[in-house]
């Protein structure tokens, strides 16, 4: 089930990336909605979902870019495939290790993300966006990862399967 709704959440998240989150901006920073879906579900449900749900995200959120489609893809599947190594299966209860995750999970996003616009021939001022978007955006996407893990938490929680005593 949770491939399928995939699709719905993280298009919504895109739309609202693109139009509602950057009236959130402070300085550079600003929330990765896809992102912290993305690893928010993979870390409830497992690295398989969260493969599912990062390629999902990175294509839809490449649609409305000027990165090249699977760039965010990219990024988005690297980050799963650590957070899975690093973390494995965390708790929907758990609010440390996600906003951790997300912090972490949000450097190296950007990091891949420079490093596949500057192998297709983009110049882009690496230290300063490292210093004003990625520094002050692990530390706000850290902290909105808070609220994100629970929401989904308890959507995640309420989906699976409930063991019947008795029958």
């Amino acid at each position: 089930m949770g491939g399928y709704l995939s699709i719905p959440v993280l298009a919504v998240a895109v739309i609202l990336q693109s139009t509602v989150v950057p009236e959130f901006r402070f300085g550079g920073a600003m929330p990765d909605l896809v992102l912290l879906l993305v690893l928010a579900w993979s870390l409830m449900a497992g690295f398989e979902q969260g493969i599912i749900w990062a390629m999902v995200g990175g294509i839809l959120q490449d649609l409305v870019s000027a990165a090249p489609v699977g760039t965010t893809s990219l990024s988005l599947v690297i980050v799963v495939a650590l957070a899975a190594l690093i973390l494995g299966q965390i708790s929907p209860r758990n609010l440390f290790y996600p906003a951790l995750a997300a912090g972490g999970g949000l450097a190296v996003a950007h990091v891949v993300i420079l490093i596949v616009l500057l192998l297709t021939g983009r110049t882009i001022p690496v230290i300063d966006l490292l210093l004003t978007v990625t520094l002050p955006g692990m530390v706000y996407n850290a902290v909105v990862m808070i609220p994100v893990y629970r929401v989904l938490g308890a959507f995640y929680s309420s989906s699976r399967p409930r063991r019947v005593e008795g029958l």
